[in-house]
């Protein structure tokens, strides 16, 4: 009988994203950071990559390097919107990322505060002026995230389409225009799945969106 001790190991550092493991099915740009999420291997997870620089992916402590951070609730990131602060659009919710001059973002500084909780589609959402723009998961709905003004609750989140749900179906991408010197009006367009959409107009003296589906224009696959 031999009794032998077990050998040395080896331990190694994996990528996070790789072909084997999985690459993000979103990406987006803030702080001069890119921003991957959406990710098979860690639904959970956003990345941000070094500030000023969108080729280092080098995680550390100081206020320029990258992250990787986790939202503790149990979702899939969906996308990752900029503005004021920073937005996180979830399956089961929208949580925002505060920014500041005393917190800004940076390794350590990073919290996701709920502000809304429901089930929402991946449909990407659209940033405009008010705020955030958003589809909901029976993708009938949609909705937007403003500013409130207030420090105990700065953002609250609105439907904008609930007396017009009758105009929507199976939504597959929403998209916004820019007031411009032709076009001097906003609006808003929601793409169904039969190939119809629905226009939105702004108005800022009453304070809601008036809403026009349009069916004539052929096929509509997709608006941006």
């Amino acid at each position: 009988v031999s009794t032998t001790t077990a050998g040395a190991v080896i331990q190694w550092d994996e990528q996070f994203i790789s072909d084997f493991r999985g690459w993000p099915r979103s990406v987006s740009k803030d702080r001069e950071r890119l921003i991957f999420c959406d990710f098979a291997q860690k639904k959970n997870a956003i990345f941000w990559s070094a500030g000023g620089n969108n080729r280092d992916g080098a995680i550390g402590a100081n206020p320029d390097n990258a992250m990787l951070e986790f939202i503790t609730a149990e979702c899939q990131v969906f996308h990752v919107v900029g503005g004021y602060d920073e937005f996180a659009v979830t399956d089961k919710g929208v949580f925002f990322i505060p920014i500041s001059v005393g917190a800004p973002l940076q390794p350590g500084s990073v919290e996701f505060r709920p502000i809304f909780a429901s089930e929402i589609s991946p449909i990407k959402p659209i940033q405009v002026t008010e705020g955030l723009i958003f589809v909901d998961e029976s993708r009938t709905g949609l909705y937007v995230i403003s500013a409130t003004g207030q420090t105990a609750r700065p953002y609250v989140a609105s439907e904008i389409n609930r007396l017009h749900r009758h105009l929507f179906s199976e939504v597959k991408s929403i998209a916004a225009t820019s007031a411009t010197r032709d076009f001097p009006a906003r609006q808003i367009y929601a793409v169904n799945g039969d190939g119809t959409y629905v226009v939105g107009q702004f108005n800022p003296d009453r304070e809601y969106i008036g809403w026009l589906k349009q069916d004539r224009a052929g096929r509509v696959l997709s608006v941006s």
